[in-house]
């Protein structure tokens, strides 16, 4: 608006940012999306919400026509599914099926490169710090988000976590209570810096976690930590 008031016109603007956020928390009831935003819109916590008839809207205003809006239950009968589908005044309801719950805490990997030791060790530390920084209390489950075969590397990540699985193997929908996603590829503290000179000093990641400091790194305690939980 200030170009066109100085006689530039036909302006295109672009925001230059590292990457957009994945996760962004919201009041359900009130969207920060213009409509049409999402092809799928998806919410477990319809039962729980303050006005279930308003989630139901804002969901219908943010997905696209021909889009999803898709509603998970813990228990629901022929009853509850009639209800619910009354809630969206601009949808038709299209499917109904029993979900598989994966109620403990769960990652989900993906591997660029699954058979190349180098590449797996990457992915070990970044699957470990993630379940370490999220401060859970004992080993997370393991999904696998892509479709590579097995190789003898596996064993080791069933070592490390409480167990493996393959998306790919699933059979039927899945809704999970707690997920943390893995880092992609390099862009993560173990390699961050190793280019160039960087003054830092050690800390524990607990100290760390504490009181964020750029100053300082737990990336040795982490690898130790790691290394530990191969024995």
């Amino acid at each position: 608006m200030a170009m066109a008031q100085i006689g530039l016109s036909d302006v295109t603007a672009v925001e230059l940012v590292d990457s957009l956020p994945l996760v962004r928390r919201a009041d359900p009831h009130n969207l920060s999306f213009f409509d049409g935003a999402f092809d799928f819109a998806f919410t477990a916590y319809l039962d729980d919400a303050l006005f279930p008839w308003r989630v139901v809207e804002e969901m219908e205003r943010t997905v696209r026509r021909g889009g999803f809006c898709v509603v998970a239950v813990d228990e629901c009968g022929g009853d509850d599914v009639r209800e619910i589908a009354r809630l969206f005044l601009k949808s038709k309801l299209v499917d109904v099926a029993n979900l598989q719950w994966m109620e403990e805490p769960t990652l989900l990997v993906t591997r660029f490169e699954y058979a190349s030791m180098f590449h797996t060790v990457t992915d070990w530390y970044s699957a470990y710090v993630s379940s370490r920084v999220t401060g859970l209390p004992n080993r997370p489950h393991v999904v696998f988000v892509h479709g590579h075969c097995t190789t003898q590397l596996e064993e080791t990540w069933t070592g490390l976590f409480s167990g493996i699985r393959y998306a790919k193997n699933f059979t039927k929908l899945v809704c999970f209570r707690h997920t943390i996603l893995s880092p992609l590829g390099y862009e993560i503290t173990l390699f961050n810096g190793l280019s160039g000179e960087i003054d830092c000093n050690g800390e524990s990641p607990h100290s760390l976690w504490l009181d964020p400091d750029n100053t300082k790194t737990a990336r040795l305690s982490e690898v130790v930590s790691l290394l530990k939980c191969l024995r």
